[in-house]
């Protein structure tokens, strides 16, 4: 019996083989559930799932054959932590938690009514990604930009990559890292052909510091193989296809995307209503909600406000004080295919090299802090250059660097960023710690939106719908918005 909310929530003491939740999730579909309703299944696993022994366990059963495999196809590597598998196409949410199962399903009771007006400021993937998330779950979502059209800021790039540096010390940051990581690897799988690349992508040690780090982090950190594996710098040439100096790390689930495809590819959703050329002003809250106030005055009313509107955040904060954000400048260069030789993967070191694509390989990005000019600077794409030159010198052969930097393109994108470069995502709060109702920030990715943006959007869906949560308290802790106020000085 489905519930009159239409989601179904199951918690069980052990996952153990599995059979029992292929069980629960074919008698879901034998019962026909209304679109954009969920099952949630909440379980707490003791390792790494034995695939073979239940994909035998199961042989001959021709309804729990086809979720067995893709149970497997999207299982964890990683046996630690608390895991979110997102299958069915988003009609199954499976809650993995390998350690404690009440943190698994700590979430916030919004008190939202049955069907609320949501808004999500911000079309760029972050705000692309929660407007999809919610619209799976049969929320309408309005999605709100001042550009006329998703993508218009640092998701415009043409390419981007999936990356992520993990910390040589296993804490709440690195935990984040990792597992927005895994999570965004498993979610792009269903957008090959629609801008997913997996290539697979290199983390260089391109000097004596970074060598001495990742030498460290080895010798701290075990992961699967699945994950990451060591190679060396003739290893790392056969996976590139152009001769690399160095070796380092090769993460083959990684790869890259094209972020406006991907976008477009999510709003694409009869529940999301775009809201373009809407430059938003201010928010305002009265008797029925939140009013988003556009700057010639017009006004849209909502219960639920998402601001993720990167660099422009802060100003839409609807609470007084000081914020502890900050825009950072970031161009990237296009280098024509004909004048490079591309490596086949991602190449990471100081800054980034993408294969090449429609003619182009994208190279960047600079990071500039004390720089607020928003058109191509000329400096900027030497930088890059000079970058690609010195981590990469065979992908430079055909051309030299002088005669390289006037036939390039750029462009300028600012990333929103923290204090402390670490995101920001749940209910927006004051300085003294009171929840402001009904308003949810969705912030500070910097230069990794793409590999944090999917799981922190599969969390704050998590709470605006009230379903189980997908992250353990210290995560949720740990991406605080009380984080974004600046101290008072005394």
């Amino acid at each position: 019996m489905i519930p009159e909310a239409g989601h179904v929530t199951m918690t069980e003491d052990s996952f153990g083989s599995g059979v029992r939740f292929l069980e629960v999730w074919r008698d879901w579909q034998n019962s026909r559930p209304r679109p954009g309703t969920c099952l949630h299944f909440v379980a707490a696993a003791s390792g790494p799932l034995h695939r073979e022994e239940l994909l035998k366990a199961v042989e001959g059963q021709t309804e729990l054959e086809p979720l067995a495999q893709e149970l497997c196809d999207h299982y964890p590597a990683v046996a630690t932590g608390t895991h979110r598998l997102v299958l069915d196409r988003g009609r199954v949410r499976l809650t993995l938690c390998f350690g404690d199962l009440t943190d698994a399903c700590a979430t916030d009771d919004v008190g939202q009514r049955a069907q609320p007006r949501v808004a999500v400021i911000g079309a760029g993937i972050a705000g692309c990604l929660l407007a999809n998330n919610l619209a799976g779950r049969g929320i309408e979502t309005t999605l709100i930009d001042a550009a006329d059209t998703v993508a218009a800021g640092a998701s415009g790039n043409r390419q981007g990559a999936l990356y992520v540096k993990l910390g040589v010390d296993y804490n709440d940051q690195t935990e984040l890292a990792l597992s927005a990581l895994l999570f965004s690897q498993r979610f792009y799988r269903q957008f090959k052909g629609q801008g997913w690349h997996p290539t697979g992508l290199v983390q260089l040690v391109y000097n004596a510091s970074e060598a001495d780090r990742q030498a460290r982090f080895l010798a701290k950190n075990q992961y699967p193989p699945a994950v990451f594996q060591p190679v060396t710098a003739e290893q790392a040439s056969q996976l590139a296809g152009i001769p690399i100096p160095h070796g380092g790390l090769w993460f083959p689930e990684s790869g890259w995307l094209q972020p406006d495809i991907l976008c477009n590819a999510l709003t694409d959703q009869p529940l999301i209503t775009q809201r373009m050329n809407f430059p938003v002003a201010r928010l305002a809250a009265d008797a029925a909600g939140w009013r988003i106030i556009s700057t010639s005055g017009e006004a849209l009313c909502f219960d639920r406000v998402i601001i993720c509107a990167g660099p422009n955040t802060p100003e839409l904060i609807p609470v007084a004080g000081e914020f502890r954000m900050k825009a950072i400048r970031g161009q990237i260069t296009e280098v024509p295919e004909t004048l490079i030789n591309p490596p086949s993967l991602v190449v990471c070191g100081p800054g980034y090299v993408n294969p090449a694509h429609r003619g182009s390989a994208l190279v960047g990005a600079t990071f500039d802090l004390h720089n607020s000019d928003p058109e191509v600077a000329q400096a900027s794409d030497r930088e890059n250059l000079k970058m690609l030159a010195e981590l990469l010198p065979s992908a430079l052969d055909k051309t030299g660097l002088d005669d390289l930097s006037s036939q390039v393109r750029g462009r300028v994108a600012f990333r929103c960023t923290t204090h402390d470069y670490q995101p920001i995502a749940g209910p927006m709060k004051s300085r003294d710690g009171e929840v402001i109702e009904g308003v949810y920030l969705f912030t500070g990715l910097g230069s990794k939106g793409l590999t944090y943006s999917p799981l922190l959007a599969e969390y704050l869906a998590d709470l605006l719908t009230g379903q189980p949560c997908c992250l353990p308290t210290n995560l949720v802790r740990r991406l605080e918005t009380g984080r974004c106020h600046k101290p008072v000085k005394d």
